[in-house]
């Protein structure tokens, strides 16, 4: 049985072979053409939609909404004076007596509902209990005219917002797709990704509401949720494609299976919330075993940079579709809102193009940990104030209302702003203070290893300077190879290599590092004396620049290294005369102890 299991589950995923990577190229080209399509037709679409369909309905004092099925739902606009109240999700049966069907696309429904100013039109409208009821409203520009003027952002600038935010988003995933399989194309979770992305980019805003106002709704379920699922499985199986640990692999089937409920239009928001978003989260805890089974190096920081990315792109996802639901439930949604909640979808599919595509191209690695370990303690100190804030400023209504009584409001609140501006802020500026300082960066470590050199300079000979050396700019730089090269009477001179194949070529007389492709820097190693050596750094092992920090710190290093060298060399050449003379001492004696002839003191 367990044979069977290995066999039907397996615990890697394999590369795929030259003949399936030939149709996978195939499927992936066409799925890449259809995101792109999809992406244009929906973008058009929305622009129509906007500025053709949706003012047919407002000009009747209504606000419309296509549903899964391709139909359209109307409601009344809110606090319109002299207009007839339409609950949500009522639809319209017939305009001047004339049947409207339920499969009416949304622009044939608008082109039969224009009008000009002043006419009246008779709606026949069945509220979603089944009730029907015929209103006659007079068709005007006047039922919106006050919203826009008081609405913090007018239509064209929450339209230019939305298509910028929506149409990134997409080109990003599409961008992040393609890289991932040119770059990586027998990388099966590379490929999964790839897929994904372009799948999602097909969905999201502005090709959704193309989805819906075709009639594919169902298509669109079934495209979303395989879409996540490939997703789910991807984010399991990163980076190397092995699942860890083992019962991980059941993702294989379980995902698949998760996604016939996200399919149904008919499940709870709230359980396909978790399923879709919440669930996949700890598979995050998965990413912490494998964290720890590495060795200190380029894996640990693609897992953090991955797990980053998938972390915050979920939440975000998470919390929108919160705030879709709780929106729901209001009467009415302000159009800011709206954006914002788009701002919240698009940014939880940013963060996970993002880090995902960082971490797998490896570019800029070594700074996640500055970057995710800040935004962390960024978050839960804020997080931490603002409940200690909350909290306090509970009781101080309370001793307020105690001390002063029920109507004491403005003194609660005015003690909560003394609170705020005179402790939770400072606190705040401090713990990020410390939080900056604990985290410090490269130039950190390079100025911890030059004050190592002040010691090392009276107590190591040369070669363990060099040894330590290149093992602390290793860490500090994160270089995949390092050498020390110090000046001697037939030219330079190998003191010391670190991940260096063939190092015996550095030892050269005719060696010129100058020339060497594997050390992008070359640092002259001076100092008040003249110059002493050289110090030869490799590539970054994401094979990234050095920032600007790394590079400011290793300048900063070489005359202090060189001072250093300088001392300890001296003081070993002056080791090693003692040390001829001691011998030489030691061979008189010998040959006197022996009765041999006496030998000249010169």
């Amino acid at each position: 049985m367990a044979i069977r299991v290995h066999r039907f589950l397996p615990s890697r995923l394999p590369p795929p072979t030259n003949t399936q990577l030939t149709w996978l190229r195939g499927l992936w080209f066409v799925a890449l053409a259809l995101a792109v399509v999809l992406d244009i037709a929906g973008t058009v679409f929305v622009m129509r939609d906007v500025y053709r369909n949706d003012p047919q309905f407002h000009r009747l004092a209504l606000t419309s909404e296509i549903e899964n099925d391709g139909s359209v739902t109307v409601e009344s606009i809110p606090d319109v004076a002299g207009a007839p109240v339409v609950p949500l999700l009522s639809r319209i049966t017939a305009i001047d007596g004339k049947p409207v069907a339920r499969d009416t696309p949304v622009w044939d429904l608008a082109e039969r509902l224009k009008g000009k100013d002043g006419q009246v039109v008779a709606l026949t409208i069945e509220s979603p209990d089944g009730q029907s009821a015929t209103h006659r409203i007079e068709v005007s520009p006047r039922y919106t005219a006050g919203r826009d003027a008081t609405a913090p952002i007018g239509r064209d600038g929450r339209m230019t917002a939305r298509m910028i935010i929506s149409l990134l988003t997409c080109m990003t995933l599409i961008g992040c797709s393609v890289l991932l399989f040119l770059r990586r194309p027998q990388d099966p979770v590379a490929l999964l990704f790839s897929f994904s992305f372009l799948l999602f980019a097909g969905a999201i805003d502005p090709p959704l509401n193309l989805w819906l106002a075709t009639g594919m709704g169902d298509a669109f379920d079934v495209y979303t949720t395989l879409a996540w699922a490939l997703l789910v499985i991807g984010i399991a199986a990163f980076p190397d494609g092995r699942f860890t640990p083992r019962v991980v692999r059941w993702v294989l089937v379980i995902a698949p299976l998760l996604a016939i409920p996200l399919a149904i239009d008919e499940i709870p928001t709230v359980i396909n919330i978790t399923v879709a978003f919440i669930l996949p989260l700890f598979l995050l805890i998965c990413h912490v075993i494998k964290y720890r089974r590495f060795p200190s190096g380029i894996e640990r920081q693609q897992i953090k940079w991955a797990a980053f990315g998938f972390g915050s792109g979920l939440l975000l996802l998470t919390l929108a579709f919160v705030l879709v639901e709780a929106l729901a439930l209001e009467t009415t949604t302000a159009p800011l809102s709206g954006l914002i909640v788009l701002v919240l979808f698009n940014a939880g599919f940013l963060a996970m193009a993002i880090g995902l595509l960082i971490s797998l191209l490896r570019f800029r690695l070594w700074e996640a940990d500055k970057v995710i370990s800040r935004s962390a303690i960024s978050a839960v100190v804020t997080l931490a104030v603002g409940i200690v804030w909350t909290l306090s400023m509970d009781f101080l209504k309370l001793g307020a209302e105690w001390v002063l009584g029920r109507e004491s409001e403005t003194a609660a609140t005015l003690a909560g702003a003394i609170l705020a501006a005179g402790i939770f802020a400072p606190t705040q500026a401090l713990a990020m203070r410390w939080a900056k300082k604990r985290l410090a960066g490269d130039e950190s470590r390079i100025q911890k290893l030059v004050g190592r050199l002040q010691v090392w300079r009276t107590t190591e000979m040369p070669e363990e300077i060099g040894v330590r050396t290149l093992s602390a700019l290793s860490a500090a730089v994160h270089c995949n190879g390092a050498a020390l090269l110090v000046d001697g009477p037939r030219g330079p001179q190998l003191l010391a290599a670190r991940d260096i194949d063939h190092a015996d070529d550095l030892d050269k007389p005719s060696y010129d590092p100058v020339a060497d492709p594997r050390f992008p820097l070359t640092l002259p190693l001076e100092d008040e004396d003249g110059p002493i050596g050289q110090l030869l750094i490799g590539p970054r092992s994401d094979f990234n620049r050095y920032n600007a920090a790394q590079l400011e710190g290793l300048n900063e290093m070489t005359e202090p290294l060189a001072e250093t060298l300088r001392a300890s060399l001296k003081r070993a050449q002056q080791a090693e005369s003692i040390n001829v003379q001691m011998g030489s001492v030691e061979e008189r004696l010998a040959r006197l102890e022996q009765g041999g002839p006496r030998l000249s003191p010169t």
